[in-house]
């Protein structure tokens, strides 16, 4: 049965895709660790905008001014390049492509959060 591109989109989103061999660590242990920089950086954002009274929205956005700003923005910059690496390692990067379902991330609490990477851990493959 064929169905339409929407129905079915490629898991990557077009990203750039090579299929290569390896020796080293499993992937799915790289997985793990980068699944727990994800986490943290998740808690650390959620902290940073609790201290200063900034949304998740605001953090995203970089509102704000002085250390405290710089410190949202490069937090949020560590969580969104994570993210992005744990998506490509699991073959799921179309799952977040606006920088609104990034912001959505940012604002569920830790447990919906985990819940959401498990979901891209089990319907996702670091062997493509």
């Amino acid at each position: 049965m064929n169905f339409p591109d929407d129905v079915l989109p490629d898991p990557n989103a077009g990203a750039y895709e090579r299929v290569e061999a390896r020796r080293g660590p499993p992937l799915a242990y790289v997985g793990e660790k980068l699944k727990a920089a994800v986490v943290h950086a998740h808690a650390l954002l959620g902290t940073l905008e609790e201290e200063s009274g900034v949304g998740a929205g605001g953090v995203a956005a970089g509102t704000g001014t002085g250390h405290a700003s710089m410190a949202r923005h490069e937090a949020f910059a560590t969580f969104h390049y994570s993210l992005r690496a744990f998506l490509a390692l699991y073959n799921m990067m179309g799952m977040v492509q606006e920088d609104a379902k990034v912001r959505a991330l940012l604002a569920m609490d830790g447990t919906a959060f985990r819940e959401w990477l498990d979901r891209v851990e089990r319907e996702g493959s670091v062997t493509g």
